[in-house]
């Protein structure tokens, strides 16, 4: 069983479980929240409507802040399994809902090849093996208020999965962008449907993008 942490904000208390040793919980040892500048960006944008997808949601570190601190519903995507097992932990303490697959623009059987095993939430999927990939838009989901996306470099895919989702409810689009291709990558996607860049947080590079109204 996973190790459990306690996180503070704001005068209240919420358990996480996470790996021991990984590089999140080390962050939880002495901290709050992981990439708190960011979840407080979310917070301030006082968002519509009521689902929030987190892809690549990893332990559920901002899964538990969109659904505890924000009140939204939550859906979170992981498809490594060693990682989804802390997840699941997660989402049924905190009431929100766990999928272990890949988010990909095509259905297809991925594999999961962690880059550095003391810090798993860098895993990246690559096309052949056993977990399975599908796309956002295969679940209809209904009043999406935010995507966030860090899926190590398939940010775009991701985007591409979830178009005509986007184009339907105008989600805020939270999606992390290692380098200036990666970045590329994201504009392509979301520029020609009016998305302009809101905001930059987080240790990695991590773009909030909104429509311009």
């Amino acid at each position: 069983m996973s190790p459990q942490y306690t996180l503070h904000y704001e005068g209240s208390s919420y358990a996480i479980a996470a790996p021991h040793g990984d590089h999140i919980s080390k962050w939880f040892e002495v901290a709050s929240f992981y990439e708190l500048d960011l979840l407080n960006a979310v917070r301030d944008l006082r968002l519509r409507g009521d689902q929030y997808l987190d892809i690549g949601a990893h332990v559920g570190n901002h899964s538990i802040f969109f659904r505890r601190v924000l009140g939204g519903r939550v859906y979170a995507f992981e498809p490594n399994f060693s990682t989804f097992q802390s997840l699941r932990l997660n989402a049924e303490d905190h009431g929100f809902v766990a999928y272990n697959v890949a988010i990909h623009d095509k259905y297809s059987a991925v594999t999961v090849r962690e880059k550095d095993p003391a810090n798993i939430g860098m895993s990246h999927v690559v096309e052949g093996g056993e977990v399975m990939a599908r796309t956002i838009d295969s679940f209809d989901f209904d009043d999406v208020a935010l995507l966030k996306i860090d899926t190590e470099g398939c940010e775009g895919a991701v985007l591409r999965s979830a178009r005509k989702t986007i184009k339907k409810w105008r989600p805020a689009i939270i999606a992390e962008a290692h380098d200036d291709e990666d970045r590329r990558k994201i504009e392509h996607e979301l520029e020609p449907l009016g998305y302009k860049v809101r905001g930059c947080y987080a240790m990695t590079p991590t773009y909030i993008w909104t429509v311009q109204q």
